[in-house]
């Protein structure tokens, strides 16, 4: 059982290098256990403090957790890890919050998880289960040698931005620039999907930060996540966790996946072969166009809009609010060479607060796009 919140306010940025320790005024050091399908009760004792930072190990039975004190809310969630070898267990940073600490309220969970039972991979979700209600969950592995990593050898710094409307994972390549390595929507039509959550399951109350490392009983679940375990011991070595809230208007991009239209004209939807899966608008013939409603722009102002955006020879589109009434301007795809060669493009707008429906309308034919989002300048 989690331990039970005194109070459930949203609280202020913090950071932990782990300097010699845990900070004892971010974190409660877990005791206890979970049941199936984690074979371990956590113990203090797991938890092996250095200088620069701290060692969560498991050994056959026994496995370490931290559980912040605070309730957070919007914000990023950033931490920088390596772990070792270990088949059948779990290394992770994340978000949880459920009737343990409200009662009613649902399990919400945002996770980066790291199972080497899966190999050089980040596991990332986000899970709702309602109290006595059906699980679902939003899994995607993503691989890291692809960005010149392994969580075995690297300290691989990697987080996660969440908001009212979009859940942005992200990490630090080989040469340290911040590569997007998933994005999550909510969707605006009802619609789950891979990379779209219905308004329903989103997270949205205040939340813990943990962070754990654990193994599994060798269950049946457990036979899935995380795998086999052999009775070894492990580590998982964590150099800091911080958090920051996101400002008053969100501060943060609002992502809109392509497929996550209200109402639509000739265009249809297939396998998006780009960072992250998920699907892609595509068949789009000049005069084609989508439209997505409940887009809220917190404040008037000068947003860039990117486009991620494939086509074999070039094309153009045009961004509209509320069914051409207020035009946005036009922008240029450039030629990729085929349709899954995806390329983002932007252009800097005026948009003004509120809630609009906003349009894509096919000013030129034979192009794709997987998503597009407003970033404030």
């Amino acid at each position: 059982m989690l331990l039970v919140a005194d109070s459930v306010s949203a609280q202020t940025a913090f950071k932990d290098n782990f300097s010699g320790g845990y900070d004892n005024g971010i974190w409660n050091v877990r005791s206890g256990s979970n049941g199936t399908p984690f074979g371990c009760t956590f113990s203090p004792s797991m938890i092996s403090p250095s200088s620069e930072g701290i060692t969560l190990d498991v050994a056959a039975g026994a496995c370490s957790e931290l559980q912040s004190k605070g309730f957070y809310h919007y914000g990023k969630v950033e931490g920088s890890l390596k772990t070792g070898d270990t088949p059948g267990t779990v290394s992770s940073i994340f978000t949880y919050t459920s009737w343990w600490d409200v009662s009613g309220r649902a399990w919400q969970e945002i996770d980066i998880e790291f199972l080497p039972s899966l190999g050089n991979v980040v596991h990332t979700n986000v899970i709702y289960q309602p109290q006595n209600g059906q699980y679902e969950s939003w899994e995607l592995d993503i691989g890291l040698d692809q960005y010149g990593l392994d969580i075995q050898n690297d300290q691989v710094k990697i987080g996660f931005e969440w908001t009212s409307n979009q859940i942005q994972w992200y990490l630090y390549d080989a040469n340290g620039s911040r590569q997007v390595i998933r994005t999550v929507t909510k969707s605006s039509n009802g619609q789950s999907g891979l990379n779209q959550i219905p308004a329903y399951a989103w997270p949205t109350d205040t939340t813990r930060i943990m962070i754990n490392h654990w193994h599994g009983d060798n269950s049946g679940d457990a036979q899935y996540f995380p795998g086999q375990y052999y009775n070894q011991s492990a580590w998982a070595y964590y150099d800091y966790i911080e958090y920051s809230p996101a400002s008053s208007n969100s501060g943060s991009d609002i992502m809109i996946q392509a497929e996550d239209y209200s109402i639509m004209s000739g265009i249809q939807v297939e396998t998006a072969y780009d960072t992250g899966g998920g699907q892609n608008v595509g068949w789009i013939e000049a005069g084609d166009w989508m439209a997505y409603a409940g887009v809220n722009i917190p404040a008037a102002g000068n947003y860039r809009v990117e486009y991620r955006v494939a086509s074999p020879s070039g094309a153009a589109l045009s961004l509209d609010l509320n069914g051409g009434q207020t035009p946005l301007g036009q922008i240029n795809i450039p030629a990729t060479g085929n349709w899954q060669n995806w390329t983002t493009i932007s252009h800097v707008v005026y948009v003004p607060a509120g809630t609009h429906q906003v349009g894509i309308f096919a000013s030129q034919p034979g192009w794709n796009i997987n998503w597009f989002r407003f970033i404030p300048l």
